[in-house]
């Protein structure tokens, strides 16, 4: 009679499913539009079904990003490949993950909103949150980051899946905002009350000043949905009630009947205020939630205004070099800021 051996260390392990450790180690591949993780044992699982892209952070490989065929945007956690949506999943048309810099990495998402495509970047190591900085393409990513980040202040928002953020100016409510906000700035201008603004401030909610001899102001706003709008900057500002009672200098630009728009540089001397220069046939977009960029470059004496990159005004003055404070107004219905940064310059 024949005897059987059984090897009961060989059967108790046969049995046993062999994950993979990803603290040692893994890798990711796109096979047939799905996306698989191999780990350095030689497990391999699969994670999502039509993706596009997939990257992981070097430096926290616990973080794996995803983007699929239906604009959908992922994070997922590796230790346990549970998942969250990233902040604009179903706008992103493609992602690029950035190893290194401040934050030990970036994730960059290419987006579609109402016609605008954008490459806005995502840090904070969480990537649940868009923090505000737009480049200008998938490009040499990294020197563009780091030359954003060496700039110094700057402020920029922009999504309207966002909050809208309406300022109304009333004396006893706060009116200025934080350069670390999130979303884009809608001022709007209610029947009977002043026009609204926003003056710039620190992280400890102190107005800011901006030196007086130069730099640049940058300004991105949206034609609202009755095609009209009606603001700008404040610069220079050294005294403040409201927009009537300052001193102080605003660039604005008004949209005309014709399709075309009004810039003008006016100085306040308090409650009187001085049209310095004025263009009237500024061409813009006019089409609906278009966007608009204006640029304000400010260099001692002499003064440049640009609308969409062309020259409106230029002039030539003694312009108050006080350092004074800065920020956005609107002075009729209502304006949308969706981006806003402002450049010092080296003096």
């Amino acid at each position: 009679q024949a005897v059987v051996i059984v090897n009961r260390v060989f059967e108790k392990y046969s049995c046993k499913i062999i994950e993979g450790d990803y603290k040692k180690g893994y890798t990711v591949s796109i096979e047939n539009g799905n996306g698989y993780i191999t780990y350095s044992n030689g497990v391999k699982k699969q994670i999502r079904s039509d993706v596009i892209y997939i990257d992981y952070l070097r430096s926290d490989n616990k973080n794996l990003y995803v983007l699929t065929k239906d604009n959908g945007s992922y994070r997922y956690d590796v230790s346990d490949m549970s998942y969250n949506k990233m902040p604009l999943s179903t706008y992103t048309q493609d992602m690029r993950v950035v190893q290194g810099g401040e934050y030990d990495g970036y994730v960059v998402v290419k987006t579609l909103i109402e016609g605008v495509t954008e490459y806005r970047v995502l840090d904070n190591n969480s990537y649940n949150s868009y923090f505000g900085m737009v480049i200008n393409s998938f490009s040499d990513l990294t020197g563009q980051i780091d030359d954003f980040n060496s700039k110094g202040f700057s402020y920029t928002v922009a999504d309207k899946t966002y909050e809208t953020f309406e300022f109304v100016y009333d004396k006893d409510q706060k009116d200025e905002f934080n350069h670390e906000s999130t979303s884009f700035i809608k001022l709007i201008r209610n029947s009977g009350q002043d026009a609204p603004f926003i003056l710039a401030t620190d992280a400890n909610h102190d107005r800011m000043k901006f030196n007086g001899l130069g730099g640049t102001y940058n300004v991105e706003i949206s034609i609202d949905s009755d095609g009209e709008f009606d603001g700008g900057f404040l610069f220079n500002v050294t005294k403040m009630d409201d927009l009537k009672s300052f001193y102080g200098y605003k660039a604005t630009l008004q949209t005309n009947d014709d399709g075309t728009a009004t810039a003008k540089l006016i100085k306040q001397d308090w409650a009187t205020g001085d049209v310095i220069v004025e263009n009237e046939e500024v061409e813009i977009d006019t089409e609906l939630y278009a966007h608009n960029k204006l640029r304000l470059f400010k260099n001692v004496n002499k003064l440049y205004f640009y609308v969409n990159d062309v020259l409106a005004f230029y002039v030539e003055g003694d312009f108050d070099n006080e350092d004074g404070y800065y920020g956005l107004l609107c002075e009729d219905g209502s304006t949308t800021f969706n981006s806003y940064k402002v450049e010092k310059l080296p003096y």
